[in-house]
């Protein structure tokens, strides 16, 4: 086999330029009320109650199966929360919000049609928004952010690096205009092998409800010192008793073959993982842990080829055999 290292075309071009991705798409939501925070740290994973004005915190919201609804990225603005679903989800995860709430002072509405979002990614993202004046003060830490006007007129700046490579979400009505600077736009197979480099999980195609948070490597989402939440027992009993039988992997084939989504992992005659999202040369899969070993070469079935491909184990540090 002549697999290639793993090729981090965009991530290297991205090293040196700035481009943009409209993620207008994707879903936002204001959640508010006293009891907003104690609310979203009962119903996922990670411990909201540590979130501070001005900061941001990942958290998977599970079902009582312990199953993926999506993964959310909370914002503290001080008089509420910006919640940023994945592109789709966000009236799911509205109705599950609203049906946890019982006398809670919480209440859930929808911006997604009242906003817009642009990501600016590459090293020179920070620097232009700067010169624009969306930066009024640094964002150093991932989901840190910052307010730009006021009222209605209000924009939200926040530091969402995509994996290695740092990224900045400005999210303002949907009146405003937003500076282009004349960059170049990433079109949706762009983002696609973007996230692909840098082994991001994404909505159905990683995340969904037949898939634990654990396989889909979002361990760092999770903590397992704070109380109960929907789909603890589950996520804790997997752990504790190592019971995850399989993880997302990358895996790497020759420069320019794309896979079908969807395609068996085979090593020998039997089937041991599925293609989750590809792109030319690399995909994403889930593959049983007894086959996952980095550098492994497997063979994915694919549109009625065999396909030959090289295992990368994208597992966080802690999960690493």
């Amino acid at each position: 086999m002549t697999t290639t290292a793993i090729r981090p075309t965009l991530t290297s071009r991205l090293r040196t330029e700035t481009a943009l991705f409209d993620m207008t798409h994707f879903g936002r939501l204001v959640v508010s009320g006293s009891d907003a925070i104690d609310l979203l740290n009962r119903l996922s994973t990670n411990d909201m109650e540590q979130l501070e004005p001005g900061h941001g915190m990942s958290s998977v919201l599970t079902t009582n199966k312990g199953r993926i609804i999506d993964l959310l990225h909370v914002l503290h603005r001080g008089d509420d929360l910006l919640v940023l679903t994945s592109p789709g989800t966000q009236q799911r995860v509205a109705e599950w919000i609203e049906f946890y709430t019982f006398i809670e002072d919480v209440s859930v509405a929808d911006v997604s049609a009242e906003t817009i979002e642009c990501l600016y990614v590459g090293e020179q993202a920070a620097d232009l928004l700067d010169e624009a004046g969306y930066m009024p003060a640094t964002l150093s830490d991932n989901l840190s952010h910052a307010q730009v006007g006021e009222g209605d007129s209000q924009t939200s700046v926040v530091r969402s690096d995509v994996g290695e490579v740092p990224a900045y979400r400005v999210i303002t009505p949907a009146a405003t205009v937003l500076p282009g600077f004349d960059l170049n736009s990433l079109g949706e197979d762009d983002f696609k092998a973007l996230r692909v480099e840098q082994a991001i999980a994404a909505y159905p195609a990683e995340m969904n409800e037949d898939r634990n948070p654990l396989e889909a490597n979002l361990k760092p989402y999770i903590s397992f010192n704070k109380g109960c939440y929907i789909g603890q027992e589950v996520v804790a009993r997997l752990n504790t008793y190592d019971r995850v039988q399989r993880f997302m992997c990358r895996l790497e084939l020759d420069d320019g073959i794309a896979v079908t989504p969807g395609s068996q992992i085979v090593v020998e005659g039997s089937s041991v993982g599925e293609v989750t999202t590809s792109a030319p040369g690399i995909a994403l899969a889930f593959l049983r842990k007894r086959h996952y070993e980095d550098g492994a070469e497997v063979t994915i079935e694919s549109d009625g080829e065999l396909v030959s491909a090289l295992v990368r184990d994208i597992r966080p540090p802690e999960e690493n055999d």
